[in-house]
């Protein structure tokens, strides 16, 4: 009886580690990716809706010293 359990125990580890546990891992692969692209996809609009400055001209007028002499 115990032998029996222990068999099907070991058939059910073998299935999961090769049949359900890299499909697991695409998953949760897949939901970080999404995540990961929806934080991005966030950032960049709230980057676009910040109002941009107006450049300041800060440059004064240029002097062209050899023709003042």
């Amino acid at each position: 009886m115990i032998s029996t359990l222990l068999l099907t125990l070991l058939v059910i580890l073998i299935v999961f580690r090769r049949k359900i546990f890299p499909w697991l891992l695409l998953f949760f692969a897949n939901r970080l990716m999404k995540k990961f692209e929806q934080k991005a996809r966030e950032a960049q609009h709230q980057t676009a809706q910040e109002p941009k400055a107006k450049p300041v001209n800060k440059m004064g007028e240029y002097i062209d010293y050899e023709e003042i002499d």
